[in-house]
C-alpha cells in the first residue's frame, strides 16, 4: 500500500464527507502498486489525479492533473482507480450532494535500495572425519580396484 499525501490547503469538509473520502482514498491506495520496471529504474515521483464520484459511488470523471514524469507510475494510479470501479455510495449525511470532486495525490518513493538478492554460501567448517567415514572411504576405494585372481 502506498501513502497518500495530505493537502495542507484543503478546504474544511464535513466529518461525514471526510470519512467517506478516507474510504475512497484507502480503496485506491490498496489497489496501487509500485510498477516493478519503474522500481528497477529507480523512478519516483508524485501523481495527482482529480476524481469526481457520483452519489451512487460510480466514477463521473477521472483526470491526471500532475504526472510523476514516468508513464508507468501515472498508469499505475489510473489503473488502480479503474480497477476499483465502484466506490461506496455517499452516506446519508451527504444527501444534498450529487457528486464530490477532489484531488488525490499519490507519492512513489524508493526509500532504500533493495537488498542484494544473492547471498554467498558460508564456508562449512572443516570437521575431522569419523572412523566410520574413513572405513567407508576405504571400502569405496576397494571397489574401484581390479579384482585379484584367486
Amino acid at each position: 500500500m502506498l501513502p497518500l499525501a495530505a493537502h495542507a490547503s484543503a478546504p474544511q469538509t464535513p466529518a461525514a464527507e471526510q470519512r467517506w473520502q478516507h474510504q475512497v482514498r484507502s480503496l485506491i491506495s490498496r489497489n496501487v502498486s509500485y510498477p516493478s520496471n519503474a522500481r528497477t529504474q529507480g523512478a519516483s515521483g508524485k501523481v495527482v489525479v482529480h476524481l469526481t464520484v457520483k452519489r451512487d459511488g460510480s466514477i463521473e470523471s477521472l483526470e491526471l492533473v500532475e504526472s510523476a514524469g514516468n508513464r508507468d507510475l501515472d498508469s499505475a494510479v489510473l489503473n488502480a482507480i479503474r480497477r476499483v470501479r465502484q466506490f461506496p455510495p455517499f452516506p446519508e449525511e451527504m444527501a444534498g450532494q450529487d457528486s464530490v470532486a477532489f484531488a488525490i495525490p499519490i507519492d512513489f518513493r524508493i526509500d532504500a535500495p533493495s537488498p542484494n538478492p544473492y547471498t554467498p554460501p558460508t564456508a562449512r567448517p572443516k570437521v575431522k572425519p569419523s572412523p566410520a567415514a574413513d572405513e567407508f572411504a576405504e571400502f569405496l576405494k576397494s571397489l574401484s580396484k581390479p579384482a585379484e585372481k584367486r
